[in-house]
Formats: structure tokens, C-alpha cells, sequence
């Protein structure tokens, strides 16, 4: 696996369409699967929200940004 999702999943929720694999051809059988699947649409669902909260739920990124913005003005110096 080397899809960001697969890889926090730890198991295949998205399909990994890479260099040959990745045609209009197989973009469409995917998009088709998840359209007209309502079982294999459901547990997509439910795995992206696991990932989504192991990766600190919804806000995450806010939360991470004023982190980082919090740690670079605590270590700014002004010049004079």
C-alpha cells in the first residue's frame, strides 16, 4: 500500500491506481463501483471516518496550523 488513506487505515478503503493502472479506463470501473455498490459505498464511508479520527477528527488541520504558528511566534525575535 501506498496511498495515504490505505496506509492510515492500515487496510484498502481506496483503490491505488498508479502509473499503468491508473487509466480512464479503471477511474471509471472505480467511480462506477462506488456509485452503484451501496454496500462497498457504506464501508468506504465508515473506514475514511476511522482514518479521519485517527487522524484527530474533524479540525485537525486548524488545530495543527496554530500549533505550529504558536511555536514560531514563542520563538520569533524581534530585530531592532
Amino acid at each position: 500500500m501506498i496511498g495515504m488513506v490505505n496506509l492510515v487505515a492500515g487496510s484498502r478503503v481506496a483503490p491505488e491506481l498508479i502509473q499503468d493502472g491508473f487509466t480512464p479506463e479503471t477511474v471509471a470501473v472505480e467511480a462506477a463501483r462506488l456509485l452503484t455498490d451501496s454496500d462497498l459505498r457504506l464501508r468506504t464511508k465508515a473506514a475514511l471516518g476511522e482514518v479521519r479520527a485517527r487522524l484527530g477528527g474533524e479540525g485537525a488541520s486548524r488545530r495543527a496550523a496554530e500549533i505550529v504558528l504558536e511555536t514560531a511566534h514563542s520563538g520569533r525575535r524581534t530585530v531592532s
